[in-house]
This record gives C-alpha cells, sequence and structure tokens, in this order.
C-alpha cells in the first residue's frame, strides 16, 4: 500500500482498503472474534460500517491498535462513544526489536497513550533529538531510539521512523524510558514518511 500511496494512486489504496473490510465483514458475519489487532486508518473506515460496528459492540473483548498514529480525540470517541465496552489500547512493534515491544498502560487518563516496553531489558526506549542525539527531557518531543541486546540478536541504536514524547518509565526496574504520543517523523534520512495504510 505505501508504494501506491507514494505515486499518488490514492483511489487503488482506498479500493483496497475497502476490500479488506469486506472481508472482515464476511469473517464477522460466520464467525465469533473476541480480538482485533488493526491500524487507526482502518479503525476509522469501520467505523463508517454500521454492521461492523455493531458486531464488534457484541462480540470484541479487546482491539490493539497501532502501526498508525492516532490522535487523542479519536482514541475518545473510540472508547467512550462508538465501543464503550471495548477495550481499545495502543501497541507498538518494529521489525528491528523483534516484534511488538509495547503496549499501553491500562487505566491510563491522559490525553495521550502511555506505553511501557514489553520486553525490557532485551527492547529498551530513549528519545533523542533528531538534530543533536541528545536524549530529551520527560514530557519533551523527540525521535524515538530502540535498543535490542539479547543473546539471540544485537541492535542498539536503532532510530525509528517514529516522534514520540519522553514519559518516565513504569516501575523503577525498568531500564530505558515509556513513550506516548507517538505520531510519524515528516522524512527519515531525506526520505518522506508513508505511514503505509490508508
Amino acid at each position: 500500500m505505501k508504494k501506491q500511496i507514494s505515486a499518488g494512486n490514492a483511489s487503488e489504496a482506498g479500493a483496497y482498503a475497502e476490500h479488506i473490510l469486506d472481508q472482515t465483514t464476511y469473517a464477522f458475519r460466520i464467525q465469533h472474534i473476541g480480538y482485533l489487532r488493526l491500524t487507526p486508518p482502518v479503525l476509522a473506515r469501520i467505523a463508517g460500517r454500521d454492521e461492523l460496528v455493531d458486531k464488534i459492540n457484541e462480540n470484541v473483548d479487546v482491539i490493539t491498535w497501532g502501526g498508525a498514529s492516532m490522535d487523542a480525540d479519536s482514541r475518545d470517541f473510540y472508547r467512550r462513544e462508538l465501543f464503550p465496552n471495548v477495550n481499545i489500547v495502543a501497541g507498538f512493534g518494529t521489525t528491528m526489536a523483534l516484534g511488538r515491544c509495547a503496549a499501553e498502560r491500562l487505566g491510563v487518563d491522559t490525553d495521550d497513550a502511555i506505553l511501557d516496553p514489553t520486553i525490557d531489558p532485551y527492547s529498551t526506549f530513549q528519545v533523542r533529538d533528531p538534530d543533536t542525539g541528545e536524549v530529551v527531557e520527560y514530557g519533551e518531543r523527540g525521535q524515538l531510539v530502540v535498543h535490542h541486546v539479547s543473546k539471540s540478536f544485537l541492535l542498539p541504536n536503532n532510530a525509528e521512523r517514529d516522534s514520540v514524547i519522553r514519559r518516565a518509565p513504569h516501575n523503577a526496574d525498568q531500564l530505558g524510558d515509556s513513550i506516548g504520543s507517538i505520531a510519524p517523523l515528516d522524512a527519515f534520512k531525506g526520505v518522506e514518511v508513508i505511514e503505509g495504510v490508508y
């Protein structure tokens, strides 16, 4: 989908997204689905289909979203208005840290989701100024840097294409930062960042 978006083929990308929702609607008609993992743009498209909204409210216990950014107003709308009985939580994953490496702290009552590392101490986060490389202060925005150090894999200092707010660790044993308010950088190494979902 990134290729279609970057080539300016919005209609093709949109048609593919609608095809995914057609398949999702069919799956909900023939089976019980209790857990969804999806991107915010797909969730926004679901919100426009009454049948899917009804099926989710009837059957789904948890929605985990990731892969793209979601603003606080949208999170609030989905949680309070559209899906009031469904737990909607953020997740963050990166191939360079070997998969899903952060999950939203449940019960957070704030304008932005706070995500804690899930495989600490093997994958840890830092938030740095993209120009200077210096770690930013808590509450400030910077570029996410992920470190993975384990017996099977060594990848320190992996700069991500994401801009985040640096948050204090959840507990004293956590090695790196927690993060919040994930958004794509405008550009990464001189190339425009495209989230790849429509």
